[in-house]
Protein backbone atom coordinates (compact mmCIF):
# COMPACT_ATOMS: atom_id res chain seq x y z
CA UNK A 1 0.00 0.00 0.00
CA UNK A 2 0.95 3.45 -0.79
CA UNK A 3 -0.96 5.00 2.16
CA UNK A 4 -3.35 3.46 5.00
CA UNK A 5 -5.53 6.46 3.72
CA UNK A 6 -5.82 4.46 0.13
CA UNK A 7 -8.16 1.78 2.28
CA UNK A 8 -10.37 4.64 3.04
CA UNK A 9 -11.47 5.34 -0.71
CA UNK A 10 -14.71 3.79 -2.37
CA UNK A 11 -15.07 3.50 -6.19
CA UNK A 12 -17.78 6.20 -5.61
CA UNK A 13 -15.09 8.60 -4.09
CA UNK A 14 -12.73 8.28 -7.47
CA UNK A 15 -15.86 8.89 -9.42
CA UNK A 16 -16.96 11.82 -7.53
CA UNK A 17 -13.20 13.30 -7.88
CA UNK A 18 -12.93 12.16 -11.28
CA UNK A 19 -15.98 13.61 -12.85
CA UNK A 20 -15.07 17.17 -10.84
CA UNK A 21 -11.56 17.30 -12.40
CA UNK A 22 -11.18 14.97 -15.11
CA UNK A 23 -14.50 14.45 -17.01
CA UNK A 24 -14.60 18.78 -17.83
CA UNK A 25 -11.46 18.25 -19.73
CA UNK A 26 -13.65 16.13 -22.07
CA UNK A 27 -15.70 16.59 -24.75
CA UNK A 28 -19.43 17.50 -24.20
CA UNK A 29 -20.25 14.56 -26.20
CA UNK A 30 -18.34 12.23 -24.30
CA UNK A 31 -19.42 13.99 -21.14
CA UNK A 32 -22.22 12.49 -21.77
CA UNK A 33 -21.55 9.36 -22.73
CA UNK A 34 -19.04 8.82 -19.69
CA UNK A 35 -21.98 9.95 -16.85
CA UNK A 36 -24.12 7.02 -18.56
CA UNK A 37 -21.46 4.75 -17.47
CA UNK A 38 -20.53 6.58 -14.46
CA UNK A 39 -24.11 5.92 -13.31
CA UNK A 40 -23.64 2.11 -14.01
CA UNK A 41 -20.72 2.07 -12.47
CA UNK A 42 -21.51 3.41 -9.03
CA UNK A 43 -24.83 1.55 -9.05
CA UNK A 44 -22.52 -1.65 -9.14
CA UNK A 45 -19.45 -0.86 -7.42
CA UNK A 46 -20.07 2.30 -5.72
CA UNK A 47 -20.06 2.21 -2.04
CA UNK A 48 -17.15 -1.01 -2.48
CA UNK A 49 -14.05 0.33 -1.51
CA UNK A 50 -11.76 0.45 -4.18
CA UNK A 51 -8.62 -1.50 -3.26
CA UNK A 52 -11.18 -4.19 -2.67
CA UNK A 53 -12.20 -4.41 -6.32
CA UNK A 54 -11.55 -8.10 -7.63
CA UNK A 55 -11.01 -9.51 -11.02
CA UNK A 56 -13.93 -11.50 -10.31
CA UNK A 57 -16.08 -8.69 -9.36
CA UNK A 58 -15.24 -7.14 -12.76
CA UNK A 59 -15.65 -10.08 -14.31
CA UNK A 60 -18.91 -10.68 -13.14
CA UNK A 61 -20.05 -7.48 -14.42
CA UNK A 62 -18.85 -8.35 -18.18
CA UNK A 63 -20.88 -11.89 -17.95
CA UNK A 64 -24.28 -10.75 -19.31
CA UNK A 65 -26.15 -12.66 -22.24
CA UNK A 66 -26.59 -9.02 -24.32
CA UNK A 67 -25.39 -5.72 -23.52
CA UNK A 68 -21.68 -7.25 -23.77
CA UNK A 69 -20.23 -3.66 -25.39
CA UNK A 70 -22.06 -1.46 -23.18
CA UNK A 71 -20.22 -3.19 -20.06
CA UNK A 72 -17.23 -2.95 -21.79
CA UNK A 73 -17.33 0.55 -22.13
CA UNK A 74 -18.67 0.48 -18.60
CA UNK A 75 -14.81 -1.24 -18.01
CA UNK A 76 -13.36 1.64 -20.08
CA UNK A 77 -14.55 4.52 -17.81
CA UNK A 78 -13.85 2.49 -15.09
CA UNK A 79 -10.37 1.80 -16.11
CA UNK A 80 -9.63 5.80 -16.44
CA UNK A 81 -11.02 6.40 -13.42
CA UNK A 82 -8.80 4.01 -11.50
CA UNK A 83 -5.70 5.42 -13.54
CA UNK A 84 -6.54 8.51 -12.06
CA UNK A 85 -6.73 7.23 -9.06
CA UNK A 86 -3.08 5.45 -9.17
CA UNK A 87 -1.96 8.66 -10.00
CA UNK A 88 -3.58 10.41 -7.11
CA UNK A 89 -1.83 7.40 -4.84
CA UNK A 90 -5.17 6.89 -3.79
CA UNK A 91 -4.68 2.97 -4.88
CA UNK A 92 -1.77 1.31 -6.21
CA UNK A 93 -3.14 -0.70 -9.10
CA UNK A 94 -5.88 -0.44 -11.74
CA UNK A 95 -7.24 -3.90 -11.97
CA UNK A 96 -9.61 -2.65 -14.83
CA UNK A 97 -7.23 -2.62 -17.22
CA UNK A 98 -7.18 -6.63 -16.68
CA UNK A 99 -10.68 -7.42 -17.53
CA UNK A 100 -10.87 -8.73 -21.01
CA UNK A 101 -13.13 -6.84 -23.09
CA UNK A 102 -15.00 -8.25 -26.79
CA UNK A 103 -14.41 -5.75 -29.98
CA UNK A 104 -17.25 -3.99 -31.32
CA UNK A 105 -18.05 -4.90 -34.70
CA UNK A 106 -17.36 -2.12 -37.29
CA UNK A 107 -21.12 -0.85 -38.42
CA UNK A 108 -21.39 -1.37 -42.13
CA UNK A 109 -25.26 -0.69 -42.89
CA UNK A 110 -25.78 2.23 -45.22
CA UNK A 111 -28.83 4.52 -44.16
CA UNK A 112 -31.28 4.51 -47.00
CA UNK A 113 -33.11 7.10 -48.35
CA UNK A 114 -36.45 6.24 -46.72
CA UNK A 115 -35.05 6.35 -43.35
CA UNK A 116 -33.61 9.08 -44.24
CA UNK A 117 -36.80 10.83 -45.35
CA UNK A 118 -38.24 9.68 -42.15
CA UNK A 119 -35.73 11.14 -39.76
CA UNK A 120 -35.55 14.45 -41.55
CA UNK A 121 -39.74 14.97 -41.17
CA UNK A 122 -39.42 14.57 -36.93
CA UNK A 123 -35.99 16.54 -37.26
CA UNK A 124 -35.73 20.67 -36.14
CA UNK A 125 -34.67 23.04 -38.95
CA UNK A 126 -30.85 23.00 -37.51
CA UNK A 127 -30.94 19.14 -37.15
CA UNK A 128 -32.11 18.54 -40.70
CA UNK A 129 -29.28 20.97 -42.25
CA UNK A 130 -26.89 18.86 -40.02
CA UNK A 131 -28.30 15.94 -41.77
CA UNK A 132 -28.03 17.52 -45.31
CA UNK A 133 -24.47 18.58 -44.69
CA UNK A 134 -23.26 15.15 -43.53
CA UNK A 135 -25.34 13.71 -46.73
CA UNK A 136 -23.42 15.42 -48.71
CA UNK A 137 -19.83 16.17 -47.30
CA UNK A 138 -19.52 12.40 -46.26
CA UNK A 139 -18.01 13.79 -42.62
CA UNK A 140 -18.71 12.37 -39.62
CA UNK A 141 -21.08 14.19 -36.93
CA UNK A 142 -17.70 14.83 -34.60
CA UNK A 143 -16.12 16.62 -37.65
CA UNK A 144 -19.55 18.32 -38.61
CA UNK A 145 -19.57 19.75 -34.91
CA UNK A 146 -16.72 21.47 -34.88
CA UNK A 147 -16.98 23.26 -38.42
CA UNK A 148 -15.99 26.86 -37.95
CA UNK A 149 -17.37 29.25 -40.14
CA UNK A 150 -15.70 32.96 -40.93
Amino acid sequence: MISTAADTHTVNDILDKYVKERLPLLGRRTQRDYLQHIASLRQQFGTKLATELTLDDLNAHMDVEKGKIHRSRDMAVLSTALASAVKWRWIDYNIAKEVTRPKSKTRRRFVTDKELAGIKKTAGPRLRLAIELTRLTGLRQGTITTLRWD
